[in-house]
């Protein structure tokens, strides 16, 4: 197989960088790479084995961006640990994404959680950091892909791309391992094959997997296939779906931007005539239905709370210091609700210190609500993350006090003890939306 795919015709995959050919996919409109894969998972409750099945149709090449519609099948079982076979409803699912020739992932939606650049891995940007290593990181999340070339020669023809993850949570939730290895032909420009590894010491769970490309056949790019067509429609409907929710006001508490999105769905589904497109619009109804109603409620929740005082408590902090609301009079309270197994409260923590750092000089302060019920969790996480700020020892009783129902959640109140504002779970611009808020407090 690898020797078929070497004598292929190659195409520009491939930049000039000091004397070295760095690698490029070659992606071209009309092929599709069909690639199958194992896995296995243990862990104390048993086995689970999958097998996957993924077929990436390349749309088009348009200024050096590769449009890519990928589908997915996962067919799987579980061995429990009495020997006992159970199997699982076969799932399946669609991804389109763009990008680039050096890998870099521009646009991404998806019915499914599958990870485009396990398989199609960020390729070093010229031959300095291939030779020493590069690496890509989650604007969001802030977890680090690390890659580095296993090769003898830089100009071999094939590379061999090993990859493994840090993340912010690794000294919090205990030693996990991710490692994986891509065998990539640099002259198609193509990934051959993924094999995976990763432990999980605190579950005690081990997954181990591989996936290998069977084939490359072609397709008329200027006349897809209609479930192809069905697929990219079903996409646009989305796009106008999030457009319209993105438009949606904050502070409306009648939904109406939800409403409008959610006629977006019944219109769509009223006009497919694809059964797999037909299930995926209802299955997006029935959720934007749900997560509508918990919206509404947490947003006639937080417009509620607006002007109200702030419920008073007097709590001790991780050292034992005492405090109490009406000590903080006069000032700008920030109140971060958090627990150790929340990692959305780990992520928000560093941008919380930043905040208070800005803040120093500043009539403002942040403290931490911890209700873990082991004091010992939360203590355990803040030396780890180790906040710029105080953590009281909170509880659930004073969180229903506060209302609160998911986390993070910060309240914050302003000079005379009221509640000025309320924001409910992890932004990657968090600090930027508080500071905004703190600023506006702080002029009056």
């Amino acid at each position: 197989m690898i020797r078929f795919l070497l004598l292929l015709a190659a195409g520009l995959t491939s930049v000039q960088a000091a004397g070295l050919q760095v690698p490029r996919y070659g992606l071209k409109p009309g092929m599709v790479l069909w690639y199958s894969g194992l896995s296995d998972t243990k862990d104390p409750h048993g086995t689970s084995h999958s097998a996957r099945l993924r077929e990436h149709w390349m749309l088009s090449d348009s200024g050096g961006t590769f449009r890519v519609l990928m589908r997915v099948v996962d067919n799987s079982y579980r061995t429990d640990t009495a020997g006992k076979r159970i199997d699982q409803p076969a799932q399946s699912g669609w991804e389109l994404f763009e990008m680039t020739p050096d890998g870099k992932l521009l646009r991404d939606q998806s019915t499914i959680d599958v990870d485009v650049s396990a398989l199609f891995p960020p390729l070093p940007p010229d031959s300095g950091a291939a030779a020493a290593g590069w690496q890509h990181t989650d604007t969001f999340v802030g977890s680090v892909d690390h890659y580095r070339l296993d090769n003898k020669s830089l100009s071999d023809s094939l590379w061999l791309i090993d990859w493994n993850r840090s993340t912010p949570f690794d000294s919090i939730y205990g030693p996990q391992t991710a490692k994986a290895r891509v065998t990539f032909n640099t002259r198609r420009g193509l990934p051959l094959r993924r094999e995976s590894r990763s432990a999980d010491t605190a579950n005690k769970r081990e997954s181990q997997g591989t996936i290998v490309l069977d084939s490359v056949t072609k397709f008329d790019a200027a006349s897809l296939p209609p479930q192809i067509r069905a697929v990219l429609a079903y996409f646009d409907v989305k796009k106008a779906y999030d457009a319209e929710g993105d438009k949606a006001d904050p502070d409306d508490t009648t939904g109406a931007a939800d409403k409008r999105a959610l006629a977006i769905l019944q219109n769509a589904l009223e006009h497919t005539q694809d059964s797999t497109v037909a299930g995926m619009l209802k299955r997006d109804i029935n959720q934007q239905q749900q997560s509508s109603a918990y919206q509404l409620a947490e947003t006639k929740t937080r417009v509620e709370w607006r002007g109200k005082p702030a419920p008073a408590w007097a709590l001790t902090d991780l050292d034992g210091k005492k405090h109490s609301l009406s000590d903080y009079r006069g000032k700008v309270l920030v109140l971060d609700w958090w627990y150790k197994n929340c990692p959305w409260c780990m992520l928000a923590m560093p941008k919380l210190t930043e905040v208070a750092r800005r803040y120093a000089d500043r009539p403002v302060v942040i403290l931490g609500m911890n209700v873990d019920k082991d004091t010992n969790d939360a203590r355990f996480a803040v030396t780890k993350v180790k906040p710029g700020y105080s953590s009281l020892i909170a509880g659930k009783e004073t969180a229903k006090q506060y209302g609160v129902t998911g986390y993070p959640t910060l309240f914050i109140v302003d000079k005379k003890g009221k509640v000025a504002d309320v924001h409910v779970g992890y932004d990657k611009d968090l600090t930027a939306l508080l500071s905004k808020k703190l600023d506006a407090l702080l002029a009056h």
